[in-house]
This record gives C-alpha cells, structure tokens and sequence, in this order.
C-alpha cells in the first residue's frame, strides 16, 4: 500500500527558515536580556544568541542559492561554533552541531529528520555544560525533542490505522505498537 507523501524542505527552505528564526532572535534579543536572571544574571543571554545566530547565517549565506541540506546544517554549526558569543552562545553552537549529526547525511529534511535533529540537539548541549541547570535553554531544547518525537509517534502510529492489508486490519491501530507508544508515554 502507498506510504502518505512525506513533505520535504530543501536545503534553500531551510536556510530561509533560519534567516527568519536569526531576525526573530534579533527582534527579541533586548527582551531576553531583560528577563535573564537564571542561572547567571549577566543580562546578555538574547544579545550573545542573537549575535551567534548571526554568525551561523552569514557562514550558511555563503554556500550559494540552493544549499545542500547536510552542508547547510553544517555550515550553520560551523559558524556558530566561530562566532560564539558568551555562555549561551557556546550553547547554542553546541546545539546546533548536535542538531546537524541528528539530521545527517540524508539530503531530505522531513519531521522525522526534525525530531532526530532536536533530540541530538538537546544531548549536545546537555554535554556542552558542566553543570547543566534546569528551567535554562537546556530544558527547552530536551522538551522541543521530546514533543518532536511524540509527534512522530503518533503518526507512525495513525499510520498502521491504514496500512492494513485486509479487511480485518484496515482501521486498526496494531495492540502491540500502541502498547509501546503508551510504555513510552507513561515511564517517560
């Protein structure tokens, strides 16, 4: 039976979606300064995102019009990784390099590849900081993962509801992997 179209950005959408996610960061850089006050009150966590998110894009602005994805998420690491700007800088460049490994080498970027990226992109800083504290950048980054994957979970799993093969499994959700899909919810 025929697999649902799975939706594709390419390399070019991507790097648009980081450019505006770069402008956003910008707009609201002053704003994050003002409420910085955990776990260090040094009130420039918006301003050293916002300028190594900048770095990241002006490195990806370099490869041209229609990047690779793999070399794009590349190139956006590599650059956040030169223009880290303070803590959170250094965070976010790790991240961004996890987010990078999570993808791959696969060329297409679709929610699955989204999902893997976070995860890896929430490990990675994770390591990044010798004292990882909650409530920080490091919880939103492990709690993007998660969502990502729950929602991936739950579309394999409305996806055996019409993978079956006979009258009898058209429609069914298959016991065992909703079993599993619940395990994973309840024990975390």
């Amino acid at each position: 039976m025929a697999q649902p179209p799975r939706e594709l950005v390419n390399g070019t959408q991507l790097r648009d979606a980081f450019v505006a996610a770069s402008q956003h960061l910008r707009e609201m850089a002053k704003g994050i300064d003002a409420i910085n006050v955990y776990p260090v009150p040094d009130g420039d966590t918006g301003s050293n995102l916002a300028a190594t998110m900048r770095e990241a894009i002006d490195t990806a602005l370099l490869l041209g019009a229609e990047p690779a994805v793999p070399a794009l998420l590349e190139a956006v690491a590599r650059g956040a990784l030169y223009g880290a700007r303070g803590n959170s800088g250094v965070i976010l460049s790790q991240a961004l390099r996890g987010f990078s490994a999570g993808v791959g080498e696969a060329g297409e970027f679709d929610a699955a590849a989204l999902a893997r990226g976070l995860v890896e992109a929430a490990a990675e800083a994770y390591v990044a900081v010798s004292k990882p504290q909650e409530g920080t950048m490091l919880t939103v980054l492990r709690a993007a993962g998660d969502a990502a994957l729950e929602m991936i979970t739950r579309l394999r799993i409305s996806e055996t509801a019409t993978a079956g093969t006979s009258k009898t499994t058209k429609g069914v959700i298959f016991p065992r992997l909703a079993g599993l899909f619940l395990n994973v919810m309840i024990t975390g």
